[in-house]
């Protein structure tokens, strides 16, 4: 997600925005977690994304789109 785009964290998920609109961006389905929901975002090195994601739950999606969660 390091690519230049303005990514937002919301209720309904993650959203990208190109310059001119919004878009969603759709997550993983990930065994525990039981909705879209995402409290908080942090792009780390390498290009991994870390989502805080409702009810506690980690995942972290690499710059090559590998997911692992917790």
């Amino acid at each position: 997600m390091a690519d230049g785009y303005l990514c937002v964290a919301t209720r309904g998920g993650l959203l990208r925005f190109n310059g001119a609109e919004f878009k969603a961006m759709p997550l993983p389905e990930v065994p525990g977690i039981p909705n879209q929901v995402v409290r908080a975002m942090l792009l780390a090195r390498h290009g991994r994304t870390w989502l805080g994601m409702d009810r506690g739950g980690v995942i972290c999606m690499g710059a090559d789109d590998n997911v692992n969660s917790g």
